[in-house]
């Protein structure tokens, strides 16, 4: 009946609703959408195009309809098609060009007047009764048979109204009032189910002398919006949705029920107007069906059986029942709350344990006035890990790997979705309640999420944690937080399922929230550069301000060492147990410190952001550490299943040499850190706190009795076993020995008692092994052996065969390639000169060379030296 556009309301000066753009999106995503009241209304109409939102996502529920919005929703809703050319003949469309289209459509079909003088008036008000107005015009009723006209015109539109239902779900119903976007929503909703109507001959005159139309409805034999009908047109008449919208369906069916077990309706975008068949990717709305007597969200915990008797309007009749369904699960029996019981809160299936942070509806499902079913939302806490692409997942599906946290410590659940991102908080609706001792259990809950109903993101409010509530039972259990000055209660359960159980007071908490109550929160994690390494402490007793005060020796990153004064014990020392010398924060309080130790792995949950594997944890046994290689230590921790891995962002904190001179030193980045190699069967203990990035922010290395070295550097040779000058310091003897160091002639001193074929005084010296001719025959490197003595073993090849010819060095008949960066080193004895060049260079000389080369084995030589005889 698309010909009906042409009969609507010939004096229509107002038009309907809209926004700016249409942006194709439901009630759910958009930004405001906890402030839409007619969801099931903005659903439909935005799936129809008729339905507007604005550029940024929101839809303003509250906002007022103006002129120019309703012209183009009018046109939207009769299915006209415009050109966007089109211009109007109104004189004042400056500031609203973009719905210059829509209100020139509707000039045109003489849908709407100006006010007289050429203006349109396109950013005025429409009022409640103007809009019900052009809705009922829109059905086909005639302004002037049915009294819209004139000034009682008001009373005419009041009457169709309350004949039609268009007011049905708008509680604020007032026909003076300026029409908000979230009642004319509901109010074009109920006009998309109204019968049309039109008019046959002309007027009647009744037995009291007034005239009344006659009036007769749209027939419709050929198809229904509704699925419920079993011979589609049964009903005989034709629905607005109907005439202009025929794809669109109504999925009505009895025992229809959502994820939770509600009886519902299903509004879905059908592909034409014979196409019956329903399946969840054509839905584009859901809407309760019968009654929502009330709604607990916020006082959800404060339920008693009396509360649902009143508000299920009981009298105390017989067969007064709820059937209670959490998270779909049907309760075991029937509930029958009694008018008095105000004692008795509502209780969960598996103990007492209310319902805070849950989402409680009471419903009348046969519509007969009385509550017959409570359907109970119940969320758990989960953080996504990780998000699974389709290509990677078992199901095939994008999907978010879920830790859902109860007081069994959390369990990993992969949930097929679109939506959330790493490391978002989310709200998880398993089927069932999870027993918050057992966990998931048996019973399902598989990689694909087949057992979770939905899921949806937690609400995150963040601030400084000022006090903390207490049950006044045990004046322990934890009640409510108070973050700044706002009150928050905590939710049903224990709150040990929850990120971190107690945080402290006066830090700064994240807390995640359900309705307002708190299912979890965790104190913020310090960075890693606010950790100190404690090494030990003291009782100063009443010299630092009377018993029981402690004074506290700790590391800072940089490797100088400080004392502070304590608030408390840190540790015992020697240590009592592992870990007790390890990473702490320190928190000034007046004129003392509270210091607070990192979690180890064992306490790590999934939201902080530091961790630390100490002693117990990873060990260098026998192992090499240097900048080629960024895994410190292969020791796989249980939970992650990483190592200790560094990076250039690293810092190091090193302890070595022999006491009682040891030195602390740090380097920041793996490349800047000395090469080391330690004895084998020897480990010393290593403290690392690791980051989220599965990199070691600061590692730190207790080397006690051990001098680090750097085996990558230039050896420094030894060039005669006599030293050339000694003196005394503090009846000490110091020793000077002449070297090849950096590439230089130069000299050494040393505190010895001469160098000879057993000992090396100075770790990382070559000893030359010279024959009765001063020729080279064998050369002794000195490397650790122990604790406190260096071993000198036979290393590095010497020749006095030496040749370089066409890019190639020959040493004793074997050829070797030269590297690009080898540099050679030659030594004049009588001169104590050393030169550098290539090979070339130093080969090319007339003489007789000895040659002690660094890579003996090695097919690309790096370094030579070469002393002449």
């Amino acid at each position: 009946m698309r010909t009906l556009k042409k009969t609507l309301c010939l004096v229509l000066c107002l038009v309907m609703m809209a926004g700016l753009c249409v942006i194709g999106t439901s009630a759910a995503e958009l930004t405001d959408k906890d402030t839409i009241q007619h969801k099931e209304a903005v659903d439909v109409l935005a799936a129809l195009k008729v339905l507007e939102g604005y550029e940024d996502g929101s839809f303003r529920p509250t906002n007022e309809l103006t002129r120019a919005e309703g012209a183009a929703i009018m046109t939207r809703m009769l299915g006209a098609t415009v050109v966007s050319s089109s211009k109007s003949s109104f004189t004042d469309m400056g500031n609203a060009e973009w719905a210059q289209p829509y209100v020139a459509y509707c000039e045109a079909m003489g849908i709407i007047n100006g006010y007289g003088d050429g203006r349109f008036g396109p950013q005025d008000k429409l009022t409640t009764a103007q809009f019900a107005k052009m809705l009922l015009c829109a059905l086909g009723y005639n302004a002037e048979r049915e009294d819209m006209v004139g000034n009682a015109w008001e009373i005419g539109v009041a009457k169709l109204v309350n004949a039609t239902a268009l007011a049905d779900k708008i509680a604020d119903f007032n026909y003076g009032a300026n029409m908000t976007r979230d009642n004319a929503a509901q109010m074009a909703f109920n006009t998309l189910t109204a019968t049309m109507v039109n008019y046959k001959g002309g007027l009647t005159v009744d037995a009291n002398g007034n005239f009344a139309a006659e009036r007769i409805q749209l027939a419709n034999t050929e198809y229904d919006y509704r699925r419920s009908v079993g011979n589609p047109g049964a009903l005989g008449t034709m629905q607005f949705i109907e005439n202009y919208f025929p794809s669109m369906k109504v999925n009505d069916v009895a025992g229809t029920m959502n994820d939770f077990g509600e009886p519902v309706d299903q509004w879905y975008m059908g592909k034409d107007r014979q196409d019956y068949t329903y399946d969840k990717t054509k839905k584009v709305a859901e809407t309760v069906a019968g009654t929502v007597l009330a709604t607990y969200t916020t006082t959800a915990n404060r339920l008693n059986l009396a509360t649902l008797y009143t508000d299920a309007k009981w009298t105390g009749a017989v067969g007064e029942a709820l059937v209670v369904k959490e998270n779909k699960t049907v309760f075991a029996a029937p509930w029958a709350p009694t008018k008095n019981d105000t004692a008795t809160p509502i209780t969960t299936s598996s103990g007492a344990r209310g319902y805070a942070g849950a989402t409680i509806r009471l419903l009348d499902t046969t519509n007969n006035g009385k509550g017959d079913m409570l359907i109970i939302e119940y969320p758990y806490l989960a953080k996504v890990q990780k998000i699974i692409t389709a290509a990677n997942s078992t199901s095939k599906n994008r999907q978010a790997q879920l830790k859902i946290f109860n007081t069994a410590g959390g369990n990993t659940v992969d949930y097929d979705t679109e939506e959330f991102a790493q490391n978002d908080w989310v709200l998880v609706y398993p089927e069932g309640l999870i027993n918050t001792t057992a966990g998931w259990g048996t019973a399902g809950f598989g990689n694909a999420g087949a057992n979770i109903l939905t899921a949806k993101k937690a609400d995150v409010v963040t601030g400084n944690l000022a006090k903390k509530g207490l049950s006044p039972v045990d004046g322990v259990t934890l009640t409510a937080l108070t973050l700044d000055s706002t009150v928050y209660n905590i939710g049903a359960g224990d709150f040990a399922k929850s990120v971190e159980a107690n945080p402290a007071l006066n830090t700064s908490v994240t807390a995640y929230l359900s309705n307002g109550f708190i299912l979890g929160a965790a104190a913020a994690v310090a960075a890693a550069s606010e950790y100190v390494y404690v090494l030990g402490n003291n009782n100063t007793g009443s010299a630092f301000g009377g018993a029981g005060t402690w004074e506290v020796g700790y590391l800072k990153q940089d490797a100088t060492t400080a004392t502070a004064i304590a608030t408390a014990q840190v540790v015992t020392v020697p240590a009592a147990a592992p870990g007790e010398i390890a990473w702490y924060t320190m928190a000034q309080t007046g004129s003392r410190y509270a210091f607070t130790k990192a979690k180890t792995n064992a306490q790590h949950l999934a939201d902080a952001s530091i961790t630390v594997w100490s002693d117990e944890a990873a060990r260098l046994n026998g192992d090499t550490l240097k900048s080629q290689q960024p895994t410190i230590a292969a020791a796989v921790d249980t939970t992650s299943g990483n190592a200790i891995v560094a990076n250039d962002n690293t810092v190091f904190v090193i302890k070595s040499g022999v006491a009682p001179a040891t030195t602390y030193k740090s380097y920041t980045g793996i490349k800047n850190v000395p090469t080391f190699t330690l004895p084998a069967a020897t480990a010393v203990t290593i403290s690392a706190l690791i980051t989220k990035s599965t990199y070691a922010a600061v590692i730190y290395i207790d080397l006690t009795g051990y001098t680090p070295t750097d085996a990558d550097a230039e050896p420094i040779i030894l060039l005669n076993a006599t030293p050339i000058g000694e003196r005394k310091v503090a009846g000490a003897t110091y020793k000077t020995y002449s070297v090849i160091k950096d590439g230089k002639a130069t000299t050494i001193e040393d505190l010895n008692n001469g160098i000879n074929a057993t000992e090396a005084p100075v770790a990382g010296l070559i000893i030359p092994q010279f024959d009765t001719n001063g020729y080279l025959t064998g050369q002794r490197h000195a490397v650790a052996a122990a604790n406190t003595k260096y071993a000198l073993v036979d290393e590095y090849a010497v020749a006095a065969d030496v040749a370089f010819s066409a890019g190639v060095l020959t040493i004793e008949g074997t050829a070797y390639a030269v590297a690009d960066n080898m540099v050679a080193y030659i030594y004049n004895p009588a001169t104590r000169a050393v030169t550098t060049g290539d090979a070339s260079d130093l080969l090319d000389k007339n003489g007789t060379f000895s040659v002690l080369y660094t890579n003996a084995g090695v097919k690309k030589v790096q370094t030579v030296y070469l002393i002449m005889a």
